[in-house]
């Protein structure tokens, strides 16, 4: 009976722990293209964590990485304030309200700010000149990173012993 209490001790611990931030990949292809007629692509990864409200939303903690074209950009800094004062992206590109900057350069920055569906980019900095545009959600994607297989293992490790557990003392 200990090992049963242990075991569902440590699965409401796990269960019932402070949400973590989590991981998510973004993309986002320009409407203006570069000299060999491909679109501007703008991609990266942000920690954040889904909105407990509305899970279209995810609140941005920080980005781990910004990527245009493919090639790395200096490190990108979300800012609050004003109308970025809780910077979000949403998964359907519905509502985004994010201006992020180079920690090194405040001249490199870019801007998300759309409201049900409308709205502007703007890559100031980010594709070499200043990149304006009404925002077309068709041209945006943002997907939560996988959880790793160890964690899945976990997971399900505990799920077995309670229901191990569950099936002992029936």
């Amino acid at each position: 009976m200990r090992r049963v209490l242990a075991i569902a001790a440590l699965a409401a611990a796990v269960v019932t722990a402070p949400a973590q931030a989590a991981s998510f990949h973004f993309r986002y292809e320009t409407q203006d293209t570069v000299p060999s007629g491909a679109p501007l692509v703008l991609t990266g990864t942000i920690l954040g964590q889904v909105d407990g409200t509305d899970p279209n939303i995810v609140e941005i903690d920080e980005f781990t990485s910004v990527q245009v074209n493919g090639v790395e950009t200096p490190a990108m800094v979300p800012l609050s304030f004003g109308a970025f004062s809780n910077p979000v992206f949403s998964f359907d590109g519905d509502e985004m309200r994010v201006l992020a900057t180079a920690s090194s350069n405040s001249s490199t920055n870019f801007t998300f700010l759309v409201t049900n569906g409308s709205g502007a980019f703007d890559g100031t900095g980010v594709f070499g000149d200043s990149q304006q545009e009404t925002f077309d959600s068709d041209k945006w994607k943002l997907s939560a990173v996988p959880l790793p297989a160890p964690a899945l293992l976990l997971l399900s490790g505990l799920a077995g012993l309670a229901a191990a557990a569950r099936r002992r003392a029936a």
